[in-house]
């Protein structure tokens, strides 16, 4: 029960992330018990989404941020110089792979999101559903479950 409760809510916090990258993508399927994918159609707008999806989530671990940057400034570059046919098709050859290896790392992160084996499943069970999802009957303290069980006698 307590996996299922998580992965529900993983998986709305999953979708309010897929939102801002939705558009320039071709197909995708997140889930817990899927072989999960993203593929992009449109780097660009892939690319777009990228850039609002790190302001409000951070969903790319920091480490990434100047890869990242990297790429966006190339993507905004590509979108304002008038280059040769060649070197606008190299750019985007790569801003195209580019996109791809990011929409990779956002599916391996979401799919780290739903493992059954996450560490963290005891915090969500203590900091979240024993409170949440739990009647007043259960409590934790020093992390260890206790149930209150009182009995009527007639």
């Amino acid at each position: 029960m307590v996996y299922n409760d998580m992965i529900e809510n993983e998986m709305n916090f999953i979708s309010e992330q897929l939102d801002h990258i939705r558009a320039g993508l071709r197909d995708y399927s997140i889930g817990a018990y899927n072989r999960n994918i993203i593929i992009v159609s449109d780097a660009l707008k892939f690319l777009d989404g990228l850039e609002e999806l790190q302001k409000n989530y951070c969903t790319l671990p920091d480490d990434m941020s100047d890869e990242i940057k990297r790429v966006l400034d190339a993507r905004d570059r590509f979108r304002s110089i008038d280059m040769s046919y060649n070197n606008l098709y190299n750019l985007s050859v790569w801003l195209d792979q580019k996109a791809q290896y990011f929409a990779d790392c956002i599916t391996d992160y979401f799919s780290s999101c739903l493992d059954p084996s996450r560490v963290d499943m005891i915090s969500y069970f203590i900091e979240f559903y024993a409170d949440e999802r739990m009647d007043e009957s259960y409590y934790i303290n020093d992390g260890i479950l206790y149930q209150t069980i009182t009995k009527k006698i007639a």
